[in-house]
């Protein structure tokens, strides 16, 4: 497997990557989550919103603001973080060099909803009412990949617009992922609760995660 393609900084260039380069990026996300037990509709889903939030790039700042200004209520890496220090409080020291910690945030989001469903990142609305479980788990008999990349913008992103880019980028994603399947994971994922013990306590004194 490659290693990541990064532009660490809040500018377009990782804007001007092409669906080649950025599908270096994807064959890595992609092998994570699937040896999660994800499905491909679930993961195609998230890229679809990710290449609106971050273009895929791990590095991605939030345009119009300075990197790293402790308490600056900006977005950073693949699906925006929102204040970035609540990734990079998380995540330790070498949170700017190892990327697929990344992808641990985001499967620890999933373990979190599961253990106290909408305290965390995931907000199960009405209008796309399944648990972060049950997105990671939906193939084509729960919803299609438009549906889901929908769900996991109204639930997870929760920003505002873009909502046909990231069905367009998901059916895309799906297409790719069809083609290229994920393969083995590699090294061996951390287990359940590896990092962030301390982090699960400040989400309950203080709902910081709110974007």
């Amino acid at each position: 497997m490659s290693d990541w393609l990064v532009y660490y900084g809040n500018g377009y260039v990782a804007q001007g990557w092409s669906r080649a380069q950025r599908a270096q990026n994807v064959d890595i996300i992609a092998s994570y989550f699937y040896s999660q037990g994800w499905t491909i509709n679930a993961i195609a889903a998230m890229l679809g919103n990710m290449e609106l939030e971050s273009y895929i790039n791990p590095g991605q700042w939030e345009h119009g603001y300075a990197i790293e200004v402790p308490g600056q209520i900006s977005g950073f890496g693949l699906v925006q973080w929102t204040p970035w220090e609540k990734y990079t409080t998380w995540a330790g020291a070498d949170w700017k060099t190892n990327y697929d910690k990344q992808l641990y945030r985001i499967q620890y989001e999933v373990d979190w909803d599961t253990e106290s469903p909408n305290t965390g990142q995931w907000q199960k609305r009405a209008s796309y009412p399944l648990s972060f479980l049950d997105f990671t788990r939906a193939n084509e008999d729960v919803a299609n990949v438009r549906w889901l990349a929908l769900c996991f913008f109204n639930d997870y992103e929760r920003g505002v617009g873009g909502e046909t880019a990231r069905q367009d980028n998901a059916e895309y994603w799906y297409s790719y992922l069809q083609n290229n399947p994920p393969q083995p994971w590699n090294p061996e994922p951390p287990t359940p609760g590896s990092f962030g013990g301390s982090f699960k306590i400040m989400m309950y004194m203080k709902p910081w995660w709110k974007r």
